[in-house]
């Protein structure tokens, strides 16, 4: 009986260290794959940190104001260390829709560039002679005034005008001969605008009166026009104008 009892003690033993010595093997190398697998998916790092430095850029913007007549002032960038976040000076007065663009010039500016911009704070300032300020059609020139503080190269003296998207492509303005005669009054020679704008159309209204006995009638009718924009500009202001579809066609002419 003792004997019985004592061979069961070295089988539930042997059973043990045979448990024992599967478990290590199994349990090791799932912590190396586990481990291996965290630092797959770790997020990528931020860009290099600031410290106390302030990168800076800066871009020429077209505007019109209520009169519509054709503006041109800068926008200034500033990007600090930070967490992040977006900044517009509200002096002049913006619409509300200039955050907007604010933040997809940064977005796009990171992209095109491959900084992140998680640990730092874009700051964007506007000098255009107090007039209100709409954002959509600054957002070309708030791109590329990013992308020169980012990368420390700095902008040719030139105009630009229209909306930037998500995906980088520019989209429509209006007032395009408007802010073309700025961009020409203040000696640049020089105006990127969005593609499919080179064509200004417009309706004239060409009015006739005829008599008929004691009574006058007046009619109006409105004729299609249309004004080759890149043509005007050349010939009247000596202004070289460019269609451009992206922020890409965009840094080509302006650096």
């Amino acid at each position: 009986m003792k004997k019985r009892n004592k061979s069961n003690v070295y089988g539930y033993v042997l059973m043990f260290l045979l448990g024992f010595l599967v478990a290590f093997l199994l349990i090791n190398p799932s912590k190396e794959i586990n481990q291996n697998i965290n630092n797959d998916i770790k997020e990528k790092p931020s860009g290099p940190s600031l410290g106390n430095k302030i990168l800076e850029g800066s871009a020429n913007i077209v505007a019109v104001n209520q009169n519509r007549e054709g503006l041109l002032g800068k926008v200034d960038v500033e990007i600090t260390q930070g967490n992040g976040k977006i900044l517009v000076n509200t002096n002049p007065f913006l619409e509300p829709d200039t955050q907007y663009s604010a933040n997809i010039a940064a977005l796009v500016a990171s992209n095109v560039t491959g900084i992140n911009l998680d640990n730092k704070n874009v700051i964007y300032n506007f000098d255009i002679n107090g007039t209100v300020l709409g954002g959509p059609s600054a957002g070309a020139a708030m791109t590329l005034a990013t992308i020169s503080a980012l990368e420390n190269k700095k902008l040719k003296n030139i105009g630009i005008t229209g909306i930037i998207l998500p995906n980088g492509e520019i989209g429509n303005v209006g007032a395009i001969l408007e802010k073309g005669e700025a961009v020409a009054n203040n000696n640049l020679n020089l105006f990127l605008i969005p593609n499919g704008e080179g064509i200004f159309r417009y309706y004239e209204p060409v009015t006739t009166k005829r008599t008929k006995g004691s009574f006058t009638i007046v009619s109006t009718r409105y004729v299609a026009k249309q004004i080759n924009v890149t043509d005007y500009f050349d010939k009247e202001y000596g202004l070289k104008v460019i269609e451009i579809s992206n922020i890409q066609e965009a840094m080509k002419y302006a650096f």
